[in-house]
């Protein structure tokens, strides 16, 4: 709407604002770094750039009783099914996604894609996801914390095809709690996660079936893939990032 579009420019306006009287920016990414300077007009040595945290394990979650996979999903089997987690946005390349799973022999051999996420600002994106829907293709819109990381504990791989993203913390995550992940070879998610994942042209359709196709060869990699991860995975550890941010002001 007007007013959305209005508020949106005000916004805009107040972070420039903001950066331009800012002692100094703290980002994620040296993806995020460059748009920076290029949106806001900031000067690089302006700019300090440490990776995001590890997401923070959630006792609460820890204190429930384990939950029983196939009690509370029924239409799945562990390592039986692809796992997206998200916003259902353009962003998110959801629609090229689904097309290339849609596409690949993957739903033949009886795998399923399951989508976790709400619905977003793009009615016709929503529309398409839920005209996608099928014995193959799941859309799970109301799960709670608990039940995601059963999922991805769960699943086949966890597939994040983004074509923008600043740091890419759900691929942190599923990286967190075991999972393959295919994803997307673009700024952030080169920059951090590239020894650790599957990474593919997210703007290609036949980039993305091509992955589900080849998805056995993948599947023998993941081991390995999570034993450099498990190997080099303290970079991202809260005690590790805060002593980067506290050194960097403490010495300037």
């Amino acid at each position: 709407s007007n007013a959305e579009y209005h508020a949106r420019k005000m916004s805009r306006i107040i972070l420039k604002i903001k950066a331009h009287y800012a002692s100094k920016i703290i980002t994620v990414s040296e993806f995020s770094k460059s748009e920076i300077i290029r949106y806001l007009k900031v000067k690089a040595d302006k700019i300090f750039v440490c990776s995001a945290l590890s997401p923070t394990v959630n006792d609460e979650l820890n204190k429930q009783p384990e939950l029983n996979f196939e009690t509370n999903f029924p239409l799945l089997r562990t390592d039986n099914y692809f796992l997206f987690v998200g916003t259902i946005e353009p962003r998110k390349n959801v629609k090229k996604m689904l097309e290339g799973f849609i596409k690949s022999s993957q739903p033949e051999k009886g795998k399923k894609l399951v989508i976790v996420g709400k619905r977003g600002w793009n009615i016709d994106l929503n529309n398409f996801v839920d005209n996608a829907q099928s014995d193959n293709v799941i859309w799970l819109q109301n799960t709670n914390d608990h039940e995601r990381d059963a999922l991805m504990k769960n699943c086949s791989a966890f597939c994040y095809f983004s074509r923008y993203e600043g740091f890419g913390l759900p691929v942190l995550e599923a990286l967190n709690l075991g999972c393959l992940v295919l994803t997307s070879d673009v700024g952030p998610i080169r920059e951090y996660f590239s020894k650790y994942t599957i990474q593919i042209d997210p703007n290609s359709t036949g980039s993305i079936l091509n992955c589900f196709e080849n998805f056995e060869d993948w599947e023998l990699l993941k081991k390995e893939l999570l034993k450099k991860f498990e190997i080099e995975k303290s970079q991202f550890d809260y005690d590790v990032v805060t002593r980067k941010i506290y050194d960097h002001i403490a010495n300037e």
